[in-house]
C-alpha cells in the first residue's frame, strides 16, 4: 500500500468522525498537515511517519513507536507521549508545550527551535541522551524550574539574566 493510500484511508476515517485509528498500517505514512486533534493514537506503530505540520493537540501517543518520525512544525500542545519510543524523531520547530514525555525514549531526537515550555522531559535519564535542541527551546524549561525553586531568592534578577543569556546561545548536543 502506498503512502498516499494510507493518507486517504486516515482522511476517510477522520471525515467519518473517528476518534481513534486502530488496525491501520501507518508505518511510513504521509500524515503531514492533518488535523488529528484529541485522537487516540496510543500504542500505534508510526515509525518513519511524516506528521510534519500536523495538529496533534491533546492527542494520545502514549506507548507509540515514533522512531524516525517527522513531527517538525507539528502542534503537540498537551499531547501525551508517555512511554513512547521517539528515537531519532524530528521535532524541529514543533510546539510541544505541556507535553508529557515521562518514560519516553528520545535518544537522538532533534528539538531544534521547538517550543518546550512546560513539557515534562526525561532530562536525567538515558532517554534524553544525544538529544539535539537549541538553548532557546529549553529556555522555558529552565526558567520554570528556577522560578519554582528560587521564588524567595534575592538574586532572582541575576538568575533571570543568566537564563536570557543561555537562550541566546546556539544549538547544543547533550551527551552523558
Amino acid at each position: 500500500m502506498g503512502r498516499m493510500s494510507k493518507r486517504a484511508e486516515v482522511m476517510a476515517d477522520l471525515a467519518a468522525g473517528a476518534k481513534a485509528l486502530r488496525n491501520r498500517d501507518l508505518v511510513g505514512a504521509d500524515l503531514s498537515g492533518l488535523d488529528l486533534m484529541a485522537m487516540d493514537l496510543s500504542n500505534m506503530d508510526l515509525r518513519e511517519t511524516d506528521l510534519h505540520g500536523a495538529r496533534l493537540i491533546d492527542t494520545s501517543l502514549a506507548g507509540a513507536d515514533l522512531r524516525e518520525a517527522n513531527l517538525s512544525g507539528a502542534d503537540l500542545l498537551r499531547a501525551d507521549l508517555r512511554h513512547c519510543d521517539a528515537r531519532k524523531a524530528l521535532f524541529r520547530g514543533a510546539i510541544v508545550k505541556q507535553v508529557d514525555f515521562f518514560g519516553a525514549n528520545l535518544m537522538g531526537s532533534d528539538f531544534t527551535d521547538a517550543d518546550l515550555e512546560g513539557a515534562a522531559l526525561p532530562l536525567s535519564c538515558d532517554g534524553f541522551r544525544d538529544v539535539l535542541h537549541s538553548s532557546r527551546a529549553i529556555f522555558g524549561l529552565f526558567a520554570l524550574f528556577l522560578e519554582v525553586r528560587v521564588a524567595d531568592d534575592e538574586d532572582q534578577a541575576a538568575i533571570h539574566a543568566a537564563l536570557k543569556a543561555l537562550a541566546q546561545r546556539t544549538t547544543y548536543l547533550f551527551r552523558r
